[in-house]
């Protein structure tokens, strides 16, 4: 998303008819676009593939202070 605005000392302004011209482009996503779940880290640069941590021991129990639902991945 591309934002633009109009400086504050800036003496001008648009008519309520001004536009911008908009350009829309889908990209195709790869595995960078997603994080890692819990007990994962990216294998290598390069593959970009999730793999489970060797030796980190990941707790999947709700927290003491939950007092109603608890999402697990």
């Amino acid at each position: 998303m591309k934002y633009v605005r109009r400086k504050r000392d800036a003496a001008c302004f648009n008519p309520e008819n001004f536009e911008r011209p908009i350009s829309v482009k889908s990209c195709e996503c790869t595995e960078y676009d997603w994080e890692c779940d819990v007990g994962y880290d990216r294998a290598d640069r390069s593959s970009g593939v999730c793999v489970a941590q060797h030796g980190v021991l990941t707790s999947y129990n709700a927290p003491d202070s939950c007092s109603g639902y608890y999402t697990v991945t």
